[in-house]
C-alpha cells in the first residue's frame, strides 16, 4: 500500500452538480456510459456513505471545501441568487453570502500544509474572481470563475446571452489551436 511503502498517495475529488448516487454504471446506473470513471473506481478507493449539505451547488461546495455546514458559512442558496434575491415570491429566500470568505480554511489549504499541490478544474461558484480558488490555496485554476458554468459546453464554448452585462465563457476553452478531428 502507498501509505505503508512512504510513497505519497494522489487525491482527486469528483463533484457533479444534479448527478444522482446510483446515475453512473459503477454504482448500478444504465443511463450514461462512463467507462473512464468506472475503470478509475475499481482501482480508487470510493467514498460511498455520504450527502450532500445542501439540494444546490453553492452551499454543497462550500460545505466540501470547508467541512462545515453551509448555513455555519452563511451561504445558503447559489452564488447569483445571493446577489439578487427575488422578493416576490411566497417564500422570502434569507441573506445568503454570495462568496467563501478568506478566513475560512479550505481542503487546498490543509492539502498544501501536508506538502500538496493543488488544481482546481471546472465549476467553482463560490465567489467573483477576489474570492476565486486561487484565493483560497489552489495552485492551478482551470475554468473556476463567478458563473457556475459556461453558457454551453459545445464548441466554441460561448454563448449569446449575458447573464449580468456579461457573456458567460471560460478563458482559455474555444481557442483556434484547438485540436480538430
Amino acid at each position: 500500500m502507498a501509505a505503508q511503502s512512504g510513497k505519497r498517495l494522489n487525491f482527486v475529488f469528483v463533484l457533479a452538480d444534479d448527478l444522482g448516487w446510483a446515475d453512473l454504471p459503477v454504482n448500478g446506473g444504465d443511463q450514461h456510459e462512463t467507462p473512464e470513471i468506472d475503470a478509475f473506481a475499481k482501482t480508487a478507493m470510493r467514498f460511498t456513505q455520504a450527502y450532500a449539505a445542501a439540494p444546490i451547488c453553492s452551499p454543497t461546495r462550500a460545505s466540501i471545501m470547508t467541512g462545515k455546514s453551509p448555513a455555519r458559512l452563511g451561504i445558503t442558496i447559489w452564488h447569483e441568487g445571493a446577489l439578487r434575491r427575488v422578493m416576490d415570491r411566497p417564500l422570502i429566500p434569507a441573506v445568503s453570502e454570495d462568496h467563501l470568505e478568506h478566513a475560512e480554511v479550505t481542503l487546498a489549504q490543509k492539502f498544501h500544509r501536508a506538502g500538496y499541490r493543488t488544481i482546481h478544474i471546472g465549476k467553482w461558484h463560490l465567489g467573483a474572481t477576489a474570492h476565486g480558488p486561487e484565493t483560497q490555496c489552489f495552485d492551478v485554476n482551470i475554468g473556476g470563475m463567478h458563473w457556475g458554468a459556461p453558457q454551453t459546453y459545445f464548441y466554441p464554448y460561448k454563448g449569446t446571452q449575458g447573464f449580468g452585462g456579461e457573456l458567460r465563457f471560460v478563458a482559455g476553452l474555444g481557442r483556434e489551436s484547438r485540436a480538430t478531428s
